[in-house]
């Protein structure tokens, strides 16, 4: 009988000590898995660049027009102010273009900045004192490499960065079928600055000059 109560007290105990364990793991927390990348097709939508404030009055007054090319669209923000006198850099109201292309294609992340968009369209430059002009177009849109390339006077072997992307303020919005993109900035790249500059025979093309920023609708 004695024997029996120590048996029944050694095991009472270990119970003890094993419940608490047992709690602790039950109350670990669960590490989920991030969820991975999805990225869908693009069936259209649209993007547009707003360039910064100033650019439509540094490219005239070298005599450079910046024209939309169909079906791309193209609209001078306080267009107004391309003609009068100098203005302060924080005076509002300072003139900008916005352009719009249409989407053509691509995949685009549904809970990330990833993919690549396509699209119709371009923008022809032309000097007015020369005659000289350069047409850019058929832009893609990078996220994960972060850049955005177009191709010269039409030519596909022609296709280089023409803008690096920062998408330190970039947000992605899903909504049902259709993803929002918005706040991409856009600096030049080395490669548009040398081949525009050469182009136009112009130096008003800088490397890492913040040109605007992009927002895209996508359908899919």
């Amino acid at each position: 009988m004695r024997a029996f109560m120590r048996v029944a007290a050694v095991a009472a105990a270990a119970g003890l000590f094993l419940a608490p364990a047992a709690g602790a793991a039950s109350a670990a927390p669960a590490h989920r898995a991030a969820a991975p990348a999805v990225q869908v097709p693009v069936k259209s939508g649209t993007t547009r660049i707003t360039t910064v404030g100033g650019i439509p009055r540094l490219l005239l007054g070298h005599h450079i027009a910046a024209i939309a090319t169909d079906p791309g669209t193209e609209t001078l923000i306080n267009g107004t102010m391309v003609f009068l006198g100098p203005i302060r850099a924080a005076a509002p109201r300072i003139p900008a273009f916005r352009f719009a292309f249409p989407v053509s294609g691509g995949h685009v992340g549904t809970n990330s900045l990833s993919g690549h968009i396509n699209h119709r369209g371009g923008i022809l430059l032309a000097d007015t004192s020369n005659f000289r002009t350069v047409l850019i177009g058929r832009f893609t849109i990078d996220l994960g490499h972060r850049t955005l390339t177009g191709i010269i006077n039409g030519n596909p072997g022609t296709r280089f960065t023409l803008f690096r992307l920062d998408l330190s303020h970039a947000r992605i919005h899903p909504s049902g079928r259709t993803v929002r993109v918005s706040n991409v900035g856009l600096r030049l790249s080395s490669a548009a600055a040398t081949a525009l500059n050469s182009a136009l025979t112009t130096t008003i093309f800088t490397a890492g000059t913040k040109f605007g920023t992009l927002s895209s609708v996508l359908h899919f």
